[in-house]
């Protein structure tokens, strides 16, 4: 909420954290200049809250940082065996992305079988796996394996893990694609 004190000529931002309002003034009479800041709070301050809440179902405790500004959770050891049953107590994987997360579990331990927890996985690895096995096929496939991969992480932030898979560029005006026939 924005508001303004009785006394003051400043603008507040007020939120509610812990059943308790938090004032924070945005130190400045002017309207607009106090709108922009207060959204950007409010950004920060609710993109800190689901990180809060993210971590209260791994049993990682986040602390509201200064002014709620973002801060990351600590990274945990995920081994890759223990990764699809972290990721069902989250939330249960459909089929179709179980199916390329299993592909994906097996050529890493046949490629990189050193690498056994999943904070090691890199853009790299994720590059390359996308390359060798679906470079040559139809820029659906590659598309569908790629966003399923992504959707499977996105679950798995909660656990301090970087979505590589976000990172990787579409393919597109691929010939073969069925959207350029």
């Amino acid at each position: 909420m924005l508001t303004k004190q009785k006394k003051s000529d400043n603008w507040y931002a007020v939120f509610k954290v812990d059943r308790k309002l938090k004032w924070i003034s945005l130190k400045t009479e002017k309207k607009k200049i106090a709108e922009a800041r207060y959204n950007g709070l409010k950004k920060r301050f609710d993109e800190d809250r689901d990180l809060q809440k993210a971590g209260s179902f791994v049993g990682i405790n986040h602390e509201p940082t200064k002014e709620f500004q973002i801060r990351h959770l600590p990274k945990c050891k995920l081994n890759l065996s223990e990764l699809v049953e972290k990721h069902e107590q989250l939330k249960p994987i459909p089929p179709g992305n179980m199916k390329w997360l299993k592909i994906f579990l097996a050529w890493m331990t046949d490629k990189h079988p050193a690498i056994i927890d999943a904070a090691e996985i890199d853009f790299d690895m994720a590059i390359n796996f996308m390359r060798k096995e679906y470079g040559k096929k139809s820029g659906k496939t590659f598309n569908n394996v790629k966003f399923a991969l992504s959707a499977v992480w996105k679950v798995l932030i909660s656990y301090g893990l970087v979505n590589y898979w976000t990172m990787i560029p579409s393919k597109e005006k691929d010939p073969k694609h069925y959207r350029y026939r």
